[in-house]
């Protein structure tokens, strides 16, 4: 947030997924990208005050907590609970 209390982009990160990545359903690919996100920036967002994640993935919002993720995914709520945020769906262009 600026000095004008308006919302600002910090960073744009991207890669590529691994051969095995590419044939995860949606919802893991969705939550991996999210968990890629949080460790890229885990120096900055680690401890400190509540962030939001933006998301075109309505599904996201509820993943990190949901208690039906794939065996894949099971270990990572541990992961997410670390950080102190909250997903927000805002719809794609």
């Amino acid at each position: 947030v600026d000095a004008e209390g308006r919302e600002r982009v910090v960073s744009f990160q991207s890669r590529q997924l691994k051969a095995a990545e590419k044939n995860y359903p949606v919802h893991d690919k969705e939550l991996l990208a999210m968990k890629y996100a949080l460790v890229k920036f885990r120096v900055h967002l680690l401890g400190q005050k509540p962030f939001v994640i933006y998301t075109d993935y309505a599904s996201l919002k509820t993943a990190t907590s949901s208690p039906h993720l794939s065996q894949r995914m099971a270990r990572w709520p541990s992961f997410f609970a670390e950080y102190n945020f909250t997903v927000e769906y805002k719809p794609g262009k």
